[in-house]
């Protein structure tokens, strides 16, 4: 963390409301609910979609941000990722 705070890097926490609590100064907090029991398994898949929502929408809004450089740097990164004849 020095490193980044040296470097004038802006640093994103993905946790629980605790967490923020406790770690404040951050650039940004995404906060994921921490009112769970952890003794349940349907309860453990919903915290991980969670994670994975709050994972996904910090993607695609990177992402949106430069869509033409990102999207072109996809088409080159993964050119077997198309389906044969579509251009």
């Amino acid at each position: 963390m020095p490193i980044l705070s040296s470097r004038h890097v802006p640093v994103i926490v993905i946790g629980t409301p605790y967490c923020a609590r406790i770690h404040p100064g951050f650039a940004a907090y995404l906060t994921v609910s921490d009112h769970e029991s952890m003794t349940h398994r349907i309860t453990q898949f919903a915290s991980h979609i969670a994670v994975q929502y709050v994972l996904d929408s910090l993607y695609s809004s990177y992402f949106a941000k430069d869509y033409a450089r990102c999207s072109e740097f996809l088409e080159r990164s993964f050119p077997y990722t198309r389906l044969p004849g579509l251009k």
